[in-house]
C-alpha cells in the first residue's frame, strides 16, 4: 500500500501501515515520478513487496484458524457472553429479588 499522508488521521494511518504493520511504503516530501515508479516496482516485485504480501497472508491464516468451530473467536465470544450478558442478567435478577422481598 502506498502512503502519502497529507492531513488529519492520514499521518497515523500511514505510520501503522508502514512502521507497525510493515504493509506499506511511505511517499514523503516532494513526489517525483521516477521515485514513485521505483516504489511501485519495489512493492510489486522487490523483497519489501514480498514481505508486505507475506504478513497479510499470515494474518489471513490466523483469522481462518480462529474462526473455525472451537477456535479462538468462538471462545472469546463465549467469554463475552458469560462475563457481560449473563453477568448483567444475574445482577438484574438479584436486584429484582432484593426489591420485591
Amino acid at each position: 500500500m502506498m502512503c502519502w499522508p497529507f492531513a488529519g488521521e492520514q499521518q497515523t494511518n500511514c505510520r501503522y501501515k508502514y512502521t507497525e504493520w510493515g504493509i506499506g511504503i511511505e511517499i514523503g516530501g516532494e513526489v517525483k515520478r521516477a521515485e514513485v515508479a521505483a516504489m511501485i516496482r519495489e512493492a510489486m516485485v522487490g523483497g519489501k513487496g514480498r514481505e508486505m504480501r507475506r504478513r497479510p497472508a499470515e494474518w489471513k491464516e490466523k483469522a481462518q484458524r480462529a474462526s473455525l468451530p472451537g477456535g479462538a473467536a468462538e471462545a472469546n465470544l463465549d467469554e463475552v457472553i458469560r462475563s457481560v450478558l449473563l453477568a448483567s442478567t444475574t445482577r438484574l435478577l438479584k436486584i429484582s429479588q432484593l426489591t420485591f422481598n
